[in-house]
């Protein structure tokens, strides 16, 4: 997660983890599997446009509660530390 507001990292985690719902959003607001959703594996691959939806709606849900506070939230490809790069989720001010 990229924080370009100045709201603190562990409050937008914790908002970020409440607007999940279920196993598998709450791995990608942790950061355990990727936004892009590249991480699924097995049977769950043939399914990608619904993990899709379901990281659309975390996205939505998250924007819905951080948009009062004059925040947004989006994702980015960007590289990452092997300089490869990855969808991030990034939190900006609203201009």
């Amino acid at each position: 997660m990229i924080n370009e507001s100045n709201m603190d990292t562990n409050e937008i985690e914790g908002v970020l983890e409440d607007c999940a719902r279920g196993c598998y959003q709450r791995n990608v607001a942790l950061g355990i599997d990727n936004w892009s959703g590249s991480s699924l594996k097995g049977n769950a691959r043939k399914y990608g446009g619904h993990y899709e939806r379901s990281r659309e709606n975390l996205l939505r849900r998250f924007n819905e509660k951080i948009a009062p506070l004059g925040l947004k939230a989006w994702t980015e490809l960007r590289l990452n530390e092997n300089r490869r790069q990855q969808r991030q989720l990034v939190i900006g001010r609203i201009s």
